[in-house]
C-alpha cells in the first residue's frame, strides 16, 4: 500500500481558494481496485480528548455538519476537512462537509456488547456489517483514533491494522457488496452523509 501524508495547509494547491481555512487535508490517490493509506504527518490533529478541538468522538454516532455550531459546544470553530481526488472520476478538491463520529469498543477489549443504543440507525461498527448507499459517499476515509482494524469479507477475506492518526480510505465495493467490521476508536468522513435525528 501506498503511504501518503496528511498535511495542515491553507494552500493544497496553488491558486485555488480554500476561504483562508487550516484543515486536515486526505490525499485520495486510489487507483480501480486499490486501497491507499493514508499516514497524518501531525497526531496533534486527530488526537482524541483535546479541549475545544473538532475531532472528538462523545458517544455513538454523534454527526454534525463541520460548517455549523457544533452541538458538542466545542470552545474551537469547527476544523474543515477536505479532500484531494486526483483520479479521473474527480479531479479538483472537494469541502467535506459532514463527518460522522463512530465509537467503537477497543481492540483489547473483548466484550463488544451493547447498552444504550438499541435505537440507532446506523449498524454498530464492530458487528459485521453492509453499508447503505443513503448514509454515505460511495467512498469513505476511517481515520483511526486508537489501534485499530479493519476486517472485510468478500470472496476472501482482508483486514488492515492501523495505527492512531492512520487512515484507510474503503472503496465502495467493500461496503456495499462485502461484509466488513471495524474494532477500535475511530470516526469516518464521507463526501455524502444523512443527518441522524436522534436527540
Amino acid at each position: 500500500m501506498l503511504n501518503l501524508p496528511i498535511s495542515n495547509t491553507t494552500e493544497p494547491i496553488e491558486g485555488l481558494s480554500l476561504d483562508n481555512a487550516n484543515g486536515i487535508y486526505i490525499p485520495d490517490a486510489l487507483e480501480p481496485l486499490q486501497i491507499e493509506r493514508i499516514i497524518q504527518s501531525s497526531l496533534l490533529a486527530l488526537t482524541p480528548h483535546i479541549e475545544g478541538h473538532q475531532i472528538k468522538h462523545y458517544g455513538w454516532y454523534e454527526n454534525h455538519p463541520l460548517n455549523s455550531p457544533s452541538p458538542l459546544k466545542l470552545k474551537a470553530n469547527p476544523i474543515p476537512i477536505w479532500l484531494e481526488c486526483v483520479g479521473e472520476r474527480l479531479n479538483e478538491w472537494m469541502k467535506i462537509n459532514q463527518i460522522v463520529l463512530h465509537y467503537c469498543k477497543d481492540l483489547s477489549s473483548t466484550d463488544h456488547s451493547s447498552t444504550d443504543h438499541e435505537s440507532l440507525l446506523y449498524p454498530l461498527p464492530w458487528d459485521w456489517h453492509f453499508d447503505s448507499r443513503t448514509n454515505y459517499g460511495e467512498r469513505i476515509a476511517i481515520i483511526a483514533l486508537s489501534p485499530t482494524r479493519i476486517e472485510c469479507k468478500r470472496s476472501q477475506t482482508f483486514d488492515w491494522t492501523l495505527n492512531t492518526g492512520e487512515g484507510l480510505i474503503l472503496q465502495h465495493k467493500f461496503r456495499f457488496s462485502g461484509l466488513h467490521r471495524i474494532l477500535g476508536n475511530h470516526f469516518i468522513v464521507s463526501r455524502q452523509v444523512r443527518i441522524n435525528n436522534q436527540n
